[in-house]
C-alpha cells in the first residue's frame, strides 16, 4: 500500500497502524528477548512519527521515492520454468506468489532477488572477484566451500553490473544507507516482531543525523543509559538472526522452510536435527534445552 501524498505520510500511517495495535491489544506481547512494554513501545513509534516527518526534504532520499509495483520475494519456489530439455536457458513460464505484493517507494521495493544475494562480506561496484589468496593451500571441503562462495559472488556481481546499466535509478536506490529501508521495514513490523531493531534504527539515524542528510536538530534522542541497555537487547537479537540465516543457508531453504524438489528432503531434515544439536551443544551451560527450541527457526520439524 501506499497511503497519501507522501512518503512522510506512508511512514506516518504505517505507525499509526502499528500503535493502534498496540492500543487495541489486551495483554503485552513477548517478543522473544523480552516482554514488549505496551507504553514504550507507543513512545517509541510516536518518536517514529516525529522523524517521518523530517523525511520529505532529506536530499538523499528524493529522487528515489516515487511509488512502484515489484515483486519482493523471488526465490526458486516462486518461479515457474519449462520443462523442455531443448531450451536453453530454461524459460520462465510465470512468476507465483503476489499477494503480498504492495505499491511502495522505489528504495523500499529495490533489492536482490532471494536466490541471488550476495554474501556478507560482497566487493560491491566495479571489483572482479576472486578466489582466496591461498586458494591452492585449502583442503578439499574449504576449495569446495570457496568455490560456492566464488560462484555466489559472481552471479550477484552479473546481476549487479546488469542492474547498473540496464536501469540505474533502481540499482542507486538499492545503494542507499540501509538504515533508510529498515526504518519503513521495522515501523510496519513493530507489533508482530517487538521495537528492538526499530530502536536501533532511530539510534543510527539521531547518531548519524547530519551524515544521513538531515538539517536541523533531530527531534528525539536518547541518554547513555537508554543506549547500553539498548546494546545488550540488540545483541541478543542479531543472536537470534544469525541463527536463523545460519540454519537457512545450511539447509538451503527461505524463512518459511521451503525445499527444493530437487534435494532430498529427508535429507534436509536430518541436517536439521543434527545442527540443532550442534547449537545445543555450543550453548551449554548458558541456556537450557527448551531456551534453544524456541529461537530455533525448524523447530517444529525436530
Amino acid at each position: 500500500m501506499f497511503l497519501g501524498s507522501s512518503l512522510s505520510s506512508y511512514g506516518i500511517a504505517l505507525a499509526e497502524r502499528e500503535i493502534s495495535r498496540f492500543q487495541s491489544s489486551l495483554d503485552e506481547r513477548p517478543n522473544g528477548f523480552d516482554i514488549a512494554n505496551k507504553d514504550g513501545n507507543i513512545s517509541l513509534l510516536r518518536s517514529t512519527i516525529s522523524l517521518m516527518k523530517y523525511l520529505e526534504s532529506n536530499p538523499i532520499l528524493e529522487k528515489y521515492v516515487r511509488p512502484i509495483i515489484c515483486h519482493t520475494d523471488l526465490h526458486f519456489g516462486n518461479v515457474f520454468v519449462s520443462d523442455d530439455s531443448n531450451v536453453t536457458p530454461p524459460k520462465i513460464l510465470s512468476f507465483i506468489d503476489w499477494q503480498s505484493i504492495s505499491i511502495s517507494p522505489l528504495f523500499l521495493q529495490a533489492r536482490w532477488p532471494v536466490f541471488l544475494e550476495p554474501p556478507d562480506d560482497y566487493p560491491q561496484g566495479l571489483v572482479k572477484p576472486q578466489r582466496p589468496q591461498n586458494y591452492a593451500e585449502l583442503s578439499e571441503d574449504d576449495k569446495k566451500l570457496a568455490d560456492f562462495t566464488f560462484d555466489q559472488v559472481n552471479q550477484a556481481k552479473g546481476y549487479e553490473i546488469s542492474s547498473r546499466l540496464n536501469n540505474e535509478t533502481a540499482y542507486r536506490a538499492m545503494t542507499l544507507p540501509r538504515v533508510f529501508k529498515e526504518l519503513f521495514l521495522r515501523t510496519g513490523e513493530a507489533y508482530e516482531e517487538g521495537t528492538i531493531a526499530l530502536r536501533e534504527c532511530l539510534i543510527e539515524i539521531w547518531s548519524n543525523w547530519a551524515e544521513l542528510g538531515f538539517s536541523g536538530n533531530c527531534p528525539y534522542s536518547f541518554s547513555d543509559e537508554e543506549v547500553e541497555q539498548h546494546r545488550k537487547q540488540f545483541e541478543e537479537y542479531q543472536e537470534w538472526h544469525q541463527v536463523w540465516k545460519l540454519a537457512r543457508d545450511a539447509l538451503c531453504t527461505d524463512s518459511d522452510g521451503w525445499v527444493s524438489p530437487e534435494l532430498d528432503f529427508e535429507e534436509i531434515v536430518t541436517r536439521n536435527r543434527e545442527l540443532f544439536e550442534i547449537y545445543v551443544e555450543k550453548y551449554s551451560g548458558l541456556k537450557s534445552r527448551e531456551q534453544c527450541l524456541r529461537i530455533w527457526p525448524f523447530s517444529a520439524a525436530l
